[in-house]
């Protein structure tokens, strides 16, 4: 993959050191299965730009490691999104990065993976200016399947860095490392991103996670249809999804923010523009079969 190097704008040095240190000392997700959550804003829980979620499963635990992506209710959110942790409410929010507000009765999958890791972004870890490299994330393994979320803030009085570029996985065979790089090319200044590896992810001894690639044959406008058993015909399926930027598959930048809904008769991945998706891109699928209550 050929990115253009541009001028990094890291962290000054003791601010990383102490986002580092912050973040080092969270350990990664509980062991067990995987649960995964439908959350809805609400004129109770949704003011402005962030969207506070309330859940015995999340609340009060800072230490978690979430990824999200949003299921669309009618209203699109065109806006790249993070988690932050408010040490005042105890309580996990999701935060539009660009400040724009989110609407009210949108819906969005909260997935807690087992594994799931909080990885810093810091001098030792950028490459080019736009990537930034995860060496202890599935090394030397380039078939593994990744989700991944920025993460803004994780409480404590910390205040992260935002990042309102859409970003996408990519295996860098050159080094045998994962990474997460900007579609955009912008400089990667994020201060974390909480990282699943959901390649042997499964439920009731059911892989739950697989590649989907755009083609003439599942693309329609600006969606992608998922065309699994696990998502066709289950309204009730709780579904993830990540661009993977693969030499193979999707040799192009998704430069558009992502979501998933379900049209009545099986999932499908759309474009936030409303762009038209463009094809023989790759996407990492999970699905958990229901949310837990």
């Amino acid at each position: 993959m050929t990115k253009t190097s541009l001028l990094r704008k890291l962290i000054p040095g003791s601010f990383a050191a102490a986002v580092i240190a912050i973040i080092a000392a969270a350990p990664a997700q509980a062991a067990g299965g995987p649960k995964a959550l439908k959350l809805t804003t609400s004129g109770a829980n949704t003011s402005g730009s962030i969207f506070t979620l309330d859940h015995p499963a999340l609340n009060g635990k800072s230490k978690l490691n979430l990824i999200a992506i949003h299921n669309f209710q009618g209203n699109y959110n065109n806006h790249a999104f993070g988690f932050q942790y408010n040490s005042t409410l105890g309580r996990w929010q999701i935060q539009n990065e660009d400040n724009a507000s989110i609407a009210l009765n949108e819906t969005f999958n909260i997935l807690l993976a087992p594994g799931a890791k909080r990885m810093p972004v810091n001098p030792l870890t950028v490459g080019e200016g736009n990537i930034a490299y995860f060496p202890t994330i599935a090394k030397n393994k380039p078939h593994n399947l990744l989700l991944a979320n920025h993460l803004i803030s994780i409480g404590n009085g910390f205040e992260g860095v935002r990042l309102t570029d859409p970003f996408s996985t990519f295996y860098w065979a050159g080094n045998g490392n994962w990474s997460i790089y900007t579609d955009n090319n912008a400089d990667m200044k994020a201060v974390a991103f909480n990282i699943a590896d959901v390649t042997t992810l499964k439920v009731a001894g059911t892989p739950v996670s697989f590649l989907v690639t755009s083609n003439a044959g599942n693309v329609a406008s600006n969606q992608v249809a998922i065309n699994n058993p696990l998502t066709t015909g289950k309204p009730n399926a709780v579904v993830f999804a990540r661009h993977l930027y693969s030499n193979e598959a999707s040799p192009t930048y998704m430069t558009k923010e992502v979501g998933v809904w379900y049209n009545g008769v099986t999932w499908k991945i759309y474009t936030e523009d409303q762009s038209a998706m463009p094809i023989n891109e790759a996407f990492v699928v999970t699905v958990i079969p229901t949310a837990a209550p």
